[in-house]
C-alpha cells in the first residue's frame, strides 16, 4: 500500500533532539538527531502500522525528490486516526491508493488456491 508519511511536529520527551531542516544533511548519516519537521516521504509500507513497532516504508520520493530507500522510525507509542506519535515524532500518514481496514492501518490480501 503507497503511503505518504509527514511528521509535522517532535514528541514532547524525544529520544533524539529534532534539528532544524536547513541542519539536516540530505542524503548523509545524521548520527544521534531525528528527523525534521517538514520532512515527509512516498513509498510502500510494509507492515501494518501498530503501537509498539516501527513505521517500516520501502521509500520512493523524500521531501519531492526520488530517492529509493528504507525508512523506519521509532516505536510508535499513539496512533490517533491519521495521527502517528513515535518516541521521536508526530506523523501523518495518508493512503496514496487505497483505504486501509478500519483500526489496523493496512490491507489484508489473502493468497492461495480457491476451495
Amino acid at each position: 500500500m503507497k503511503v505518504k508519511l509527514t511528521k509535522f511536529a517532535f514528541a514532547d520527551d524525544p529520544k533524539f533532539p529534532t534539528p532544524k531542516k536547513e541542519d539536516f544533511k540530505d542524503g548523509q548519516e545524521n548520527d544521534g538527531v531525528s528527523l525534521p519537521v517538514d520532512y515527509w516521504i512516498i513509498g510502500e509500507l510494509q507492515r501494518e502500522i501498530e503501537e509498539g513497532k516501527s513505521i517500516k516504508v520501502l521509500r520512493e520520493n523524500r521531501n519531492g525528490v526520488e530517492c529509493l530507500g528504507q525508512f523506519s522510525s521509532s516505536p510508535i507509542k499513539k496512533i490517533d486516526g491519521d495521527k502517528i506519535e513515535t518516541s521521536n515524532s508526530v506523523y501523518k500518514v495518508e493512503y496514496l491508493d487505497k483505504e486501509p481496514i478500519k483500526g489496523t492501518g493496512s490491507i489484508v490480501v489473502m493468497v492461495g488456491p480457491k476451495e
